[in-house]
This record gives C-alpha cells, structure tokens and sequence, in this order.
C-alpha cells in the first residue's frame, strides 16, 4: 500500500516536516551569513508555500496513477 495515496496522510506529512526543514535551512544559512539575519516570518511564508507545492505535487501524482 502506497502511504501517499492517502491525501490526508500527505498533508499530516508536510505539515511536519516542511516547516522543520525550513527552520532548519534557515537557521543555518543565518549562521554562514553575516548578514542575513533569522526572521521568523520568512520561515512561515516559506513552509505555506512548500506545503503548497509538496501537496499540488501529490495530487498530480495521485491523478496520473
């Protein structure tokens, strides 16, 4: 059984780990440049528009299959 059939179960999905990645990626590229400083705003703004795509992206594939 493929887990991302599950449209429910790919949105539990981006929800957790698409905002941890872009804190993540964030935080670091704060610490490699000095002048780029850690905005929180930015990683909101980000992690709405990943979970967007990550889930147009899974609907595309759920509609090919």
């Amino acid at each position: 059984m493929n887990i991302l059939k599950n449209s429910w179960v790919t949105l539990a999905i981006s929800l957790i780990l698409v905002p941890v990645y872009v804190i993540a990626f964030e935080y670091l590229r704060s610490l490699g440049d000095n002048d780029y400083s850690f905005k929180w705003y930015t990683c909101i703004i980000n992690s709405i528009f990943y979970i967007i795509a990550w889930n147009l992206i899974a609907i595309k594939i759920k509609k090919k299959k």
